[in-house]
């Protein structure tokens, strides 16, 4: 797998070389809801990409009945139809606000060991929106195992991932 990067100049142009093949795109810039999508590269391609204004999601996370705030507590923003976008965390009063997003809906899941809580509803978020939200945590439960090979040996790296309906 190989990552290719390129800026834009003053008037939003840029240029990448890259080998013909099939490539996967993100586009980002602050300010704007990241473009995600895919290109079939043969030959000289021109393709241009239209950023939405960014919408938002900020809140607080705080402990359950108390309404204390919980600082540096993890914010997983997970799309209704998808996997979750960059984690966030909340800075030292509890606070957070998401990086750009897109509009749509997006589940709230907030931890910081070893307390967890979650919004039960979706927050639905319009172009160039922003949403105030509380996350309640509590005490949560913990899992914990090894990831090994075939052979039985343990694997580094390797990332879990789990997910509820």
């Amino acid at each position: 797998m190989s990552l290719w990067v390129a800026a834009t100049d003053a008037a939003g142009r840029y240029e990448l070389w890259l080998e013909p093949k099939d490539y996967g795109t993100r586009v980002t810039a602050d300010g704007y809801a990241p473009d995600v999508g895919g290109l079939i590269l043969k030959n000289e391609t021109k393709k241009d990409f239209r950023l939405n204004a960014a919408s938002r999601i900020s809140g607080m996370v705080v402990m359950k009945g108390t309404r204390k705030p919980v600082p540096h507590a993890e914010i997983v923003i997970i799309r209704t139809m998808g996997w979750p976008d960059p984690m966030v965390k909340s800075d030292a009063e509890g606070k957070f606000t998401s990086p750009g997003l897109d509009p749509g809906q997006y589940y709230l899941h907030a931890r910081k060991p070893p307390l967890a809580g979650r919004l039960l509803d979706p927050v639905s978020l319009g172009l160039a929106q922003t949403i105030e939200v509380v996350i309640e945590v509590a005490d949560g439960a913990s899992l914990a195992g090894t990831v090994r090979d075939e052979r039985g040996q343990p694997i580094a790296d390797a990332k879990l991932l789990a997910r509820s309906s």
